[in-house]
């Protein structure tokens, strides 16, 4: 079985005006393209009170229930490897976010739970793998992980039970991934801060007549569903 190694690299980049947006491989390096059974999706690496868990779509993992042990695989090094840990869901069973808090771990930086509310109308970024799409041309700067796809999103307003609504062309394989927003408020204040977990996307169904038949068919409304960072610090207060 072939071990998994996460290690921080980071670069830093300069910044020559408020206009554009950069990202730091501290942003990219805490985010996999994940793989249970015959779904895959993007998982992240957070830390809270000096431990990690792998966070990603509880879709993922359809027929399990609360503290079972699941083994997953997280590409790295053009190989799928393995990861052992125990699920953690949200004690409100429509919430879509999923930790896992893996076996036999060593703690290593993750990304941060504290973030900022962003402002309805901010341009914020969504992460993963669409399709199980993957940046290998940069994985080796990365330790062996590809790094994710990088998408633009608008907040374009919250259903206030922890959802937040992002216009945006989201694809299956974000799913789990996180969305980024930064302290606009704060001119000074470069930082992306995790706002939260992508889950899917709003259909639009339509119909369409040929001959005597008609057939229904759903397109991508542009609407993105993706649940708050809270959610997951609530899934870790009633562990």
């Amino acid at each position: 079985m072939k071990t998994i190694n996460i290690f921080l690299f980071i670069v830093i980049l300069p910044i020559y005006g408020y206009g554009q947006d950069f990202f730091g491989m501290s942003t990219y390096s805490r985010i996999y393209n994940i793989n249970y059974e015959k779904s895959s999706g993007t998982t992240f690496l957070i830390e809270k009170d000096s431990s990690n868990y792998f966070v990603t779509a509880k879709h993922l993992f359809k027929t399990k229930k609360y503290g079972d042990i699941v083994t997953v695989r997280i590409y790295q090094d053009n190989e799928w490897k393995y990861l052992t840990g125990k699920l953690l869901f949200h004690k409100n069973p429509n919430i879509d976010i999923a930790l896992i808090e893996p076996d036999d771990w060593k703690f290593v930086d993750g990304i941060s739970l504290d973030s900022p509310m962003p402002i309805p109308g901010d341009e914020g970024f969504f992460f993963g793998f669409p399709f199980g799409i993957r940046d290998t041309l940069n994985r080796k700067i990365n330790y062996g992980f590809p790094l994710p796809l990088v998408k633009k999103a608008v907040l374009s307003g919250s259903l206030g039970s922890g959802i937040i609504l992002l216009d945006g062309h989201n694809n299956p394989g974000f799913s789990g991934g996180p969305v980024y927003f930064k302290n606009r408020l704060e001119r000074d204040d470069y930082k992306w801060y995790l706002q939260g977990v992508i889950s899917s996307y709003v259909n639009d169904s339509k119909l369409i007549t040929i001959g005597d038949e008609t057939i229904k068919f759903n397109e991508n409304s542009g609407i993105i569903i993706a649940y708050t960072t809270q959610k997951i610090i609530e899934i870790l207060a009633e562990k």
